[in-house]
């Protein structure tokens, strides 16, 4: 890989994964809910997530997935149940439960995380379409394979970390039962989204 391509590489990789959606969904809830802190785990967990995903693809287990679609159809209605519930537990919260920063533990964010990243199908898609370009085939995949899951994780964390820091500066400015409902319909919203991928 080029300096050129890699470069190409994150433009647009990082443009994809900025676009809101259920990953962005789940770094907000849990920076406005659990803290910064709590909104760095998520980030952690969608690194490895699109390492995961990444990882999946060039080892051309992608492919497999893509000619097996009920079980990204599965992953999917999972991973839209999971979102729901998240919603359904903000929503009935008591009102000052998003500030019990860490009440929920960092594993169990972080786990979720990967979980939410991994149960999107579209997340897979995408991956399937874009890393090919960026493979150059008089270059040994191995190092191609490293710079793009290292550059893959890096740019998600960048992003995710930075949707949750955002949305941990922006609840100190709601009162808690307003923010519950704010966090319950980020949740909503996003397996809302979820279900309409490859509808």
């Amino acid at each position: 890989m080029t300096i050129s391509l890699w470069f190409l590489y994150v433009v647009t990789f990082g443009a994809a994964i900025a676009l809101p959606g259920a990953n962005a969904a789940y770094a907000v809830a849990q920076g406005m809910t659990n803290g910064i802190r709590g909104g760095l785990m998520a980030a952690s967990g969608f690194a490895i997530a699109t390492a995961l995903n990444q990882g999946i693809v060039l080892a051309g287990l992608g492919l497999l997935l893509s000619s097996h679609m009920d079980i990204l159809i599965y992953l999917k209605w999972a991973g839209v149940a999971y979102m729901l519930v998240l919603a359904y537990k903000a929503w009935r919260a008591a009102p000052s439960s998003h500030q019990q920063a860490g009440s929920i533990s960092r594993a169990r964010i972080f786990f979720t995380a990967i979980l939410v990243s991994l149960s999107n199908p579209k997340v897979i898609l995408v991956n399937m379409m874009l890393l090919p370009v960026y493979i150059s085939a008089d270059k040994p995949l191995a190092a191609q394979a490293v710079t793009i899951l290292c550059t893959g994780a890096a740019i998600s964390f960048s992003v995710y970390a930075s949707y949750a820091f955002f949305a941990s500066k922006f609840i100190t400015r709601l009162k808690s039962k307003a923010a519950n409902n704010v966090v319950a319909s980020i949740y909503a919203s996003a397996a809302g989204a979820l279900a309409l991928v490859n509808r």
